[in-house]
């Protein structure tokens, strides 16, 4: 996304509203345990010319509790 968030927090770099948005989408693959698919823009990072796809994918150390997530993302130029 052309900016380097090495070390930093999702509660650092975006606002409540992206952050709640952000929660909401990883919550789903957890609490469902199974992959869940998004599409959107990059508008909340002032790239609204750039869409994207992502799975989010719940991994499991114990084959029962989600205590991971891989996430694929796939970005298209508008």
């Amino acid at each position: 996304m052309g900016r380097d968030v090495t070390g930093q927090w999702f509660d650092e770099l975006y606002s409540d509203q992206i952050l709640d948005g952000y929660t909401v989408a990883y919550s789903a693959a957890v609490d469902r345990r199974t992959a869940t698919f998004y599409r959107g823009d990059l508008e909340f990072v002032g790239k609204g010319f750039l869409n994207f796809c992502s799975v989010h994918l719940p991994l499991s150390d114990n084959g029962t509790d989600v205590n991971m997530l891989m996430l694929c993302l796939s970005f298209d130029e508008t």
